[in-house]
């Protein structure tokens, strides 16, 4: 239809879903109550207008980004302000130019919808993910290591630091965010 009409090249063009399915990874095919990458990393495809393409716009983008991230960067592209948005716009990222935003993890959250599970709270950074369960312990992941999160680490001696750090961000995220995990 962008074709037909002539505006294929001035469209900012963004694809992306809800979490997936397990479709059978961790022998699980529900989408949840789990937080394995295979259901929590979606895809976001952004093709941006033939104005906005440079030498230097990148292919691909490395970059972990969250559902948030689309209304600032949807505001930035069309030049709207917004307020403070938990978001970051990814307009930097997208088009090589301004100030690239930073972030050093991303968290997850699973809320109890059925009486028999109990939520989830993750913590991922490039190179681990913490997920803590109310009542059902904690998972940690090297993914480094072990990207496809097979041997939980938890409490394996070796990964104390790394799981404590993560387990404080993990705990200021959830005050500075007012969730309702601890409830």
């Amino acid at each position: 239809a962008l074709k037909e009409q002539g505006l294929s090249d001035e469209t900012l063009v963004v694809a992306t879903s809800d979490h997936g399915d397990m479709d059978g990874q961790h022998r699980l095919i529900y989408k949840g109550p789990f937080m394995y990458d295979h259901m929590m990393r979606i895809p976001l495809i952004v093709r941006l207008p033939a104005s906005l393409r440079r030498d230097r716009t990148p292919d691909t983008v490395d970059f972990p980004s969250v559902n948030v991230d689309l209304v600032p960067t949807l505001a930035d592209f069309a030049g709207v302000p917004l307020p403070q948005t938990d978001g970051v716009s990814l307009k930097p990222l997208l088009t090589g130019e301004g100030c690239l935003p930073e972030r050093e993890f991303v968290v997850g959250q699973y809320y109890s919808k059925q009486n028999w599970v109990n939520p989830i709270r993750t913590i991922r950074t490039k190179a681990h993910k913490f997920s803590r369960y109310r009542v059902h312990g904690e998972e940690l992941y090297d993914l480094e290591q072990d990207p496809l999160e097979i041997v939980n680490v938890a409490s394996d001696c070796e990964y104390t630091e790394a799981k404590g750090d993560l387990g404080v961000k993990l705990d200021r995220w959830i005050r500075e965010h007012g969730d309702s995990f601890d409830a």
